[in-house]
């Protein structure tokens, strides 16, 4: 009986609804099971609604239907559809710059990794979340991230995820300033990279001779074939080898050229912060220069001061003794000599100053 409502709820759904679009017939499904009780399949068509909102460009509605899902399977402690779908609303978050929501959503996502002891979905988490706290500005929490997730990558011995650890890393020191450390991981970055590009280079030319003949000649064969039954073809055998072997030279053309400028430009991150650093220290020298001339001008005044100040009380000290000395010699020259008066008088005489 309940399959048939359900049937039945599908074909009105057109109806109903004013024909509109599969993704709310889907959220309609899902509420329908919701009401009763069917929180599995409603959490199962919530998820659809969600991927669907998602692939036609509507973020907001897919992240509340993602939102929906997420509730229901926490509620069931499914745990690896909560790690699916915090993954999910982490990059919709990310993708419309919620990034405190995103933050959440990957730290969510970082957990349940853990509970399960999967060690791709916490570098994945990590790395998520050290680009979301990049943007965020919140640099020391993108170099914590950033730095366990490239301990789990040295430890899979995984090139590309190192390479992504070591760009994450240079661009977060380069924020914060530190050129060291950015330029240090930037070079083990384009090392790393280049030991990549090598190993596919290597890869492609270790390949043998037969195997790519034969792979080249199924692929050919292939082609022809459904060319054949189409009416289309129009290409000899040869000209098909060199139009592949072209595209494969320009593909690997491709992927050298976009190294090549991802480097470039990391070298002109750094040469840019170099320049600056440069300018800060220039003006710094400068400034303290002129402070430190500054107060030696000051200096050499006071100690001028000082000295025309001493000089002064010289003369006046020289001055008030000079006037002692001229006045005792004027009194001397006006009173008898004492020697004198004691030799001829039994007398004492004080002399008392007007």
């Amino acid at each position: 009986m309940n399959k048939l409502i359900n049937i039945l709820l599908l074909l009105a759904i057109p109806l109903l609804t004013n024909f509109q679009p599969a993704e709310n017939d889907f959220e309609i499904l899902a509420d329908g099971y919701r009401q009763q009780g069917k929180t599995t399949q409603a959490a199962e068509y919530y998820n659809k609604a969600g991927y669907a909102y998602w692939n036609r460009g509507q973020k907001e509605q897919a992240a509340n239907a993602f939102e929906k899902a997420l509730t229901i399977f926490e509620q069931a402690n499914n745990t690896v559809a909560c790690l699916t779908l915090c993954n999910n609303l982490g990059l919709i978050y990310s993708e419309t710059e919620k990034y405190q929501k995103a933050e959440k959503s990957f730290l969510n996502v970082l957990r349940y990794a853990r509970l399960l002891k999967n060690s791709t979905e916490t570098f994945n988490a990590l790395v998520n979340l050290a680009n979301v706290e990049i943007e965020m500005e919140n640099y020391p929490l993108a170099l914590q991230h950033a730095k366990e997730a490239l301990n789990i990558a040295l430890e899979q011995n995984n090139l590309k995820n190192i390479a992504k650890c070591y760009s994450l890393l240079a661009e977060s020191y380069e924020k914060i300033g530190d050129s060291k450390n950015a330029f240090r991981y930037f070079e083990l970055y384009s090392a790393t990279d280049k030991k990549i590009k090598d190993q596919e280079m290597e890869l492609i030319k270790n390949m043998s001779a037969e195997e790519v003949n034969k792979a080249q000649l199924a692929k050919k064969m292939t082609e022809i074939e459904l060319k054949i039954k189409k009416g289309e073809l129009k290409l000899t055998q040869d000209s098909l080898f060199v139009t592949e072997k072209i595209a494969l030279q320009r593909q690997m053309e491709i992927t050298r050229k976009t190294a090549q400028l991802e480097q470039k430009e990391l070298q002109l991150r750094y040469e840019k912060n170099i320049r600056r650093i440069i300018t800060v220290s220039f003006l710094i020298t400068i400034i303290f220069l002129v402070v430190l001339i500054f107060m030696l001008i000051r200096i050499k005044k006071q100690k001028e001061e000082i000295l025309h100040q001493r000089n002064e009380l010289n003369i006046k000290n020289k001055n008030i003794t000079d006037s002692i000395f001229y006045g005792q010699r004027i009194q001397n020259a006006m009173l008898p000599d004492l020697r004198q008066i004691q030799e001829n008088f039994d007398t004492s005489v004080l002399f008392w100053p007007k």
